[in-house]
């Protein structure tokens, strides 16, 4: 989406690889404070990401 590589979404986030890694497989989630993070790393307003989200779950926000 945001066309970055792991390891840049990892050193906007000062994380890791593994650490992005892990949660783009499942392994690891997110609580809000890091989802909002990444929607900042990746240029996403949390609100706009949201409704993205609700969007693609077929409901409307």
């Amino acid at each position: 989406m945001a066309g970055l590589t792991q390891v840049q979404l990892g050193a906007l986030l000062d994380e890791d690889q593994t650490f992005v890694s892990k949660v783009e497989s499942g392994v690891r989630r997110l609580d809000l404070i890091e989802l909002n993070a990444w929607c900042i790393a990746v240029g996403l307003s949390l609100p706009t990401f949201i409704a993205r989200y609700e969007r693609g779950l077929g409901r409307a926000v």
